[in-house]
């Protein structure tokens, strides 16, 4: 878990991380104030001996982030001569020196493709950042062997970034990439992460991926509980080394991401967090069961312990607790699946009854049956690839900026003369009848956008939205192969044209609604 002893919290406050089992630790020793003078190490100050406390007190470790700017170094940029990178390769080596066997790893630098690569004019940041971590490494290694030197620290995941310190050669000097993956729904969190090694692959070996960040300042405390029960889950199952929850305590500006109050009440998350720490992850990896139905996630932790979420359907296990994310006991002896995860422990085998919902957007983003296509203003449609950007990746083409598909929303290009329309296509993996049912909902500003549902390529719906559209009354029936579209436009002048979607195809009998009965303001 994230902790700001080095912004002065209170070092009492490091006996919460003991409470809900944390493991590990994520802080800092800032170079500046650690190294007043060069040469001379002011390392022995209270941050350090909390950090030690809490190594000898718990068995856990720490992950120290060092950012590699200094006053006294490369005026004050990032550090690049040969003598600065020196500099600060020393100063890691004597922290290293002074917590013996407590700190697991040093991330360096934080989040640098959010403006922390502070380079002057003329440096190439990709290969003075990877030669860097080279000089760290040839200082630390011989000594500290086992410490893992951490490169990348992006803000989100930040694929498109990470590609340029992989062509640069980072995968053959840092022993793992840290990435920290904010999003409000921890949904899809493991196909981002598999896009990420496989973008690893074309470069060399992968190294493995440390989320040294990972939450969401939620608009309530209640909605971290099942986020971050995901948000594990997924990462588990993903490979992910480490993850660092941030935080442990609630900020005056980040008010719904802490495990504690900062008057040390536990909130839902500690819960989560604990269930997690205690009972989940001590048995070994998630491991994603199938129960063929494409759009549940069920995952065991060992023999006898499993997470499930996803649209609809009811499992039924033959022993165990079934608990809430929030370690709460629930009623019964099966699951009714839905948006949030439910825990059983001590179960062995199950039962799946599938659900009405036939197929979801959001649980099936980024593979069939699911599509993803940009329309021109010709007409013609053409498949999207994967787009990696600073910060994210999505469905898209680097010729219609800013257009955009993600999991839970996405953009268009252009006006209405020269659109670049975004559409977001299912298409029948079997006969059926279905019910279709879906939601746009646009972003502040602009004048709209076009909106049509197709159904085997004819319009059956449709509106110019400038907040919110819901369609939830088109029964269709379809052969194999034959498919539903939803096509988004601009109207007439460009700007502001983002939004959020959801998509679901139940049993045509049903009643349910695109909308899910939580998350932020819009479609999911």
């Amino acid at each position: 878990v994230q902790t700001h002893f080095s912004q002065n919290w209170p070092a009492a406050w490091g006996d919460r991380a003991i409470d809900v089992t944390a493991g590990s630790l994520r802080d800092s020793l800032p170079w500046a104030s650690g190294e007043p003078r060069p040469g001379k190490y002011a390392i022995e100050g209270s941050v350090a001996g909390t950090l030690s406390r809490y190594c000898h007190r718990s068995g856990g470790d720490v992950l120290l982030t060092l950012d590699p700017r200094h006053p006294l170094y490369d005026g004050g940029h990032t550090v690049s001569t040969p003598a600065a990178m020196a500099a600060y390769a020393a100063y890691v080596g004597t922290v290293l020196d002074r917590l013996p066997g407590c700190v697991t790893a040093i991330e360096v630098g934080n989040e640098i493709n959010s403006g922390n690569l502070a380079y002057p004019k003329g440096v190439d940041p990709a290969a003075a950042y990877v030669a860097l971590l080279t000089v760290v490494r040839d200082r630390i290694k011989p000594r500290h062997p086992s410490v893992a030197i951490l490169g990348g620290s992006t803000n989100m995941i930040g694929t498109g970034f990470l590609e340029t310190l992989f062509k640069a050669g980072m995968l053959g000097v840092a022993d793992g990439v840290a990435v920290h993956p904010y999003r409000h729904l921890a949904d899809n969190i493991d196909w981002e992460i598999a896009h990420l090694d496989a973008t690893m692959r074309r470069y060399g070996t992968p190294i493995p991926i440390w989320a040294t960040e990972f939450s969401d300042n939620y608009p309530t405390p209640d909605l971290a509980a099942p986020e971050l029960v995901k948000f594990v889950t997924l990462m588990s199952a993903s490979g992910v080394r480490r993850a660092y929850w941030y935080a442990l305590i609630d900020q005056r500006f980040f008010r719904n991401m802490g495990l504690f109050t900062q008057s040390q009440a536990a909130k839902p998350a500690a819960e989560a967090f604990t269930l997690l720490t205690t009972h989940m992850l001590p048995a070994g990896r998630a491991q994603r069961i199938d129960t063929g139905d494409r759009d549940v996630r069920l995952y065991r932790f060992g023999a006898d312990r499993w997470v499930v979420w996803g649209p609809s359907g009811t499992l039924r296990f033959d022993a165990g607790r079934i608990l809430s994310a929030r370690n709460r006991p629930l009623p019964g002896t099966s699951v009714t699946i839905g948006p949030d995860p439910v825990v059983v422990i001590g179960a062995r085998r199950f039962a799946f009854t599938r659900g009405t919902v036939l197929a979801d957007s959001l649980s099936g983003y980024g593979s069939a049956p699911w599509s993803y296509w940009v329309e021109g203003a010709d007409g013609q449609r053409h498949a999207l690839g994967i787009l990696d950007g600073m910060w994210t990746s999505a469905f898209g083409s680097r010729f219609t900026r800013p257009l955009a598909i993600s999991d839970t929303g996405g953009a268009v290009a252009g006006d209405a003369a020269h659109a670049a329309r975004a559409v977001i296509r299912y298409t029948a993996p079997a006969a059926m009848t279905a019910r279709v049912a879906a939601c746009i909902a646009k972003s502040p500003g602009g004048d709209g956008l076009d909106v049509a549902l197709l159904v085997r390529g004819k319009r059956v719906a449709g509106a110019v939205v400038v907040d919110r559209w819901t369609a939830t009354d088109q029964i269709v029936t379809l052969r194999t192969g034959e498919t539903v579209d939803l096509s988004v436009g601009p109207n007439q002048i460009p700007g502001h044209d983002a939004f959020t979607y959801r998509i679901r195809l139940t049993e045509a009998g049903s009643t349910i609604s695109p909308d899910a009965t939580k998350g932020p303001a819009g479609c999911i």
